[in-house]
């Protein structure tokens, strides 16, 4: 299987490869918010995030070990992606959400080199 790169993804300067889906969330934040007695919204805005995820579908082994590997065990890392919001690349400093779910597929008679790995990586902005 030939992995494809073209979408621009790095974890601390490393490309990743494309994921098989990718998507996300603009997110205001706000140090508090309330409305007053007619309904409108007050608000202290503080700062606008993006976290995203990636979902990779049948990814070999070696090449799922390796993008884990970019994240796992670490507090932050710098990850690129290309944001909806500004339509360029950005690089946010970031930290993987708490769980990665993953499911291996074809691993017949420990054969891992052959082995596929199916899992979503959740990106958090600090």
């Amino acid at each position: 299987m030939e992995l494809n790169y073209n979408l621009g993804f790095e974890i601390d300067g490393v490309p990743i490869p494309n994921p098989s889906s990718h998507g996300g969330t603009i997110s205001a934040l706000d140090l508090q918010a309330e409305r007053d007695a007619t309904g409108l919204l007050h608000r202290d805005y503080v700062a606008t995030k993006q976290p995203f995820w990636l979902q990779y579908n049948c990814l070999p082994w070696s090449a799922a070990h390796n993008i884990i590997r970019l994240v796992a065990d670490k507090e932050e890392f710098n990850v690129r992606f290309r944001s909806l919001k500004t339509n360029s690349y950005v690089t946010l400093r970031a930290y993987a959400g708490a769980n990665i779910e993953y499911t291996v597929l074809q691993a017949f008679d420990g054969a891992w080199s052959e082995a596929l790995v199916s899992f979503k990586l959740s990106i958090i902005e600090f």
